[in-house]
């Protein structure tokens, strides 16, 4: 476990990209929200998923998509194009998930030994973003427990870890509730997505009633959570305004 300390900082939550088949706004989204809410002390947390790896994927996949070696060119292409998310966020962090970690799972699955796997840093050509399991944060408000999806139950991360926590991987939920003992008060927050709804990539979803809502979570200098929707119009693109 990483442990992090956020008193005083603001903390950025990213959650569940899966470049390539991300929103198409998302990245434009993100530089407006570093605009307008983030400083040069700000953390920048990725809750994993930030790679779809569906062609890896150990269900099946879908032929009309990118083979895999064409998903990683296409997935490092947009991470380092203008205004991508390596030159929005150089020094992200981000924990594991169980999209991000595809590659490492089928080596072991196969038997190969990791020794012989590259690090993701090493093949997205990122060196200056970190991979870990999970966080601690401490913040203002006490620690906050960050991982990417563990329990989509209401409140029950939080209250199996006895702390205020936050995680993605649930695409369709994006809340954050308060719950309040005699002795102690936290809360429990679940950040979206920024997933594109209409890739095949997805479509295995297209007959569950809940949908992905899109959006980022943010830890105030305080330690108070906040989610900000990624609004869109009727053609599911970003209208381009932030609260």
């Amino acid at each position: 476990m990483e442990k992090i300390n956020a008193i005083g900082r603001r903390v950025l939550l990213i959650s569940d990209l899966h470049i390539p088949y991300h929103h198409p706004d998302s990245f434009k989204f993100l530089a407006a929200i570093k605009e307008k809410y983030l400083d040069k002390k700000s953390i920048v947390i990725n809750l994993g998923d930030s790679l779809d790896g569906h062609a890896l994927s150990f269900h099946p996949t879908d032929s009309d998509l990118f083979s895999a070696g064409d998903e990683l060119k296409k997935a490092i292409e947009v991470i380092h194009c203008k205004g991508g998310l390596f030159e929005t966020f150089p020094n992200m962090i981000e924990v594991d998930s169980n999209h991000s970690s595809l590659i490492f799972r089928r080596a072991k699955f196969h038997g190969i030994p990791l020794d012989y796997v590259k690090s993701l840093p090493e093949v997205l050509e990122t060196p200056s973003w970190r991979y870990v399991d999970d966080i601690l944060l401490d913040t203002k408000l006490g620690n906050v427990y960050i991982c990417h999806g563990k329990s989509g139950s209401y409140g029950k991360l939080a209250q199996n870890v006895g702390c205020s926590a936050v995680q993605g991987h649930f695409h369709g939920k994006f809340e954050c509730t308060w719950h309040k003992s005699v002795t102690t008060e936290r809360f429990n927050m679940l950040c979206g997505s920024l997933v594109s709804e209409s890739s095949l990539a997805f479509n295995y979803g297209k007959n569950h009633l809940p949908k992905p809502i899109l959006g980022v979570g943010l830890i105030s200098e305080s330690g108070y959570p906040r989610l900000i929707k990624m609004n869109t119009n009727s053609k599911n693109r970003w209208d381009g305004k932030l609260p």
